[in-house]
């Protein structure tokens, strides 16, 4: 919800999907009033398949930061795999805990990007990668 709320602020609109059930309603409270946040609730199943229909090549912006609620271990790489062709030509894909939740196995190396560590969160830090 924080990183929605935050991107509302800079962008003409975001779109945000909470697979968490439990969250939801945090996160639905949080961006109450704010006029250009779309706000989903699903699982991580049907995310995918809300990603799928999606345009390619018509965000400026995706960012990779959720939880299945569903089942003990969250897999990011799904959603990531799914949601990069969707970014523009000179986008960015911004990845939350790069190191974890299945993003290990996920090839940076084909993209410039920076990374912002923090010892205190699991999986490393943010990611931002820039989209060829």
């Amino acid at each position: 919800g924080g990183s929605t709320v935050f991107f509302s602020q800079l962008c003409k609109s975001v779109k945000a999907i909470e697979c968490d059930p439990d969250w939801y309603p945090h996160s639905a409270e949080r961006m109450e009033g704010i006029e250009n946040i779309t706000l989903i609730s699903t699982d991580a199943v049907q995310m995918l398949g809300l990603i799928a229909v999606e345009p390619n090549h018509s965000y400026d912006l995706v960012l990779i930061d959720h939880r299945d609620a569903a089942v003990r271990r969250t897999n990011r790489l799904p959603a990531t795999e799914a949601a990069l062709p969707k970014v523009k030509h000179g986008g960015w894909l911004v990845v939350d805990n790069y190191d974890a939740f299945g993003m290990g196995r996920f090839d940076y190396s084909r993209f410039d990007y920076r990374s912002y560590d923090d010892w205190r969160w699991s999986g490393r830090g943010t990611r931002i990668c820039k989209i060829p």
